[in-house]
């Protein structure tokens, strides 16, 4: 809720200084659009990234707060790391001038939960969220840590973690191949995946509506 509040404010914004928005309920100029399609290499924050473009050659960007879509995340654990890491991975390559350092997680993480705490506590809901709290945020901050932490290009095992949890939904390929360790990460763990194809769909190919 502390999330939804910061991002999604109760207010309209008819000019915003920054990039954010959400494509979930977003409304964009077929023209524009096509003009400015998605990035559909990157892991995450597409939105973002197109925001940023298009904002850069002169388009606002305005936030409509009764336009509402609700859309929640019901992920596990491993789920919540994995989105918040493969953000951070598409993050870092659309700012490049911005990092995260370790000691941005112990803030950031400390900060949060005792920020949630108190708004938990404010609102009556302390003890059926006094665990959860904490794990969240340490999975959040953790996973956006890791993703910052990340240089080169993302394996394609890697990928496949994170849009295809699910090894019996793998499609069929060789994107960018396995990595030459036989690992899934730069962790170094290893898992036994067959050879993938995870070409990108070319957004000139589909049509919007």
């Amino acid at each position: 809720n502390q999330i939804f509040k910061q991002w999604f404010p109760a207010h309209d914004i008819e000019r915003q200084d920054h990039p954010f928005c959400n494509n979930a309920n977003a409304a964009i100029r077929r023209e524009l659009w096509e003009e400015y399609p998605y990035d559909e290499q990157l892991t995450g924050l597409e939105d973002l990234d197109w925001a940023k473009r298009v904002q850069k050659d002169g388009y606002d960007i305005s936030y409509a707060s009764d336009a509402e879509i609700i859309h929640v995340h019901d992920e596990t654990a491993k789920e919540i790391f994995n989105r918040y890491r493969r953000e951070a991975y598409a993050h870092k390559e659309i700012m490049p001038n911005q990092s995260f350092s370790f000691l941005d997680f112990l803030r950031l993480s400390t900060t949060n939960v005792v920020s949630d705490w108190e708004a938990a506590l404010k609102e009556g809901v302390f003890l059926e969220n006094a665990l959860e709290i904490p794990k969240f945020r340490l999975l959040q901050f953790w996973g956006t840590y890791r993703g910052f932490s990340k240089d080169g290009p993302i394996p394609d095992r890697l990928w496949q973690r994170f849009y295809y949890p699910d090894r019996e939904t793998y499609p069929t390929s060789n994107r960018d191949g396995p990595p030459s360790d036989g690992s899934d990460d730069e962790t170094g763990n290893h898992i036994d995946y067959p050879e993938q194809d995870l070409h990108p769909r070319n957004p000139e190919d589909e049509t919007v509506s």
